[in-house]
């Protein structure tokens, strides 16, 4: 399972949430589009070879099925844009942010070879 993290699918989000929190933090440098979108894109692009790692541990499943991906992305969603927006004033509600949750998670199964496209094999 190491070899999914070394992939570009994953390197590749990770990279550029790492570059970007850098260059906004860091060196203060705003890029509008990128300080709304980026993060939840890669969280969205993430998320799935994490809990693609957790289902390997747990259960030997290698892949993950469209439903689960559904669910994920649903899950992420709310928490991110209903949840954490209540619990918080740092946290603004986006339906936009949905998107790029959506947009990272696409991303995940069109570069990674970790999807099963059934929906009810579990």
């Amino acid at each position: 399972m190491i070899h999914q993290l070394k992939s570009i699918s994953f390197g590749l989000p990770l990279v550029l949430l790492v570059l970007h929190q850098l260059s906004q933090k860091a060196f203060q440098i705003e890029i509008p589009l990128a300080d709304n979108y980026l993060d939840p894109f890669c969280l969205g692009a993430l998320a799935p070879h994490i809990l693609c790692v957790e289902q390997h541990f747990f259960y030997r499943k290698k892949k993950l099925n469209i439903l689960e991906l559904v669910f994920l992305t649903l899950f992420l969603s709310i928490v991110s844009e209903i949840v954490f927006p209540r619990i918080s004033d740092r946290f603004t509600a986006d339906i936009l942010d949905g998107f790029a949750i959506a947009l990272g998670i696409l991303w995940f199964v069109i570069t990674s070879k970790k999807v099963e496209f059934s929906l009810f094999k579990l």
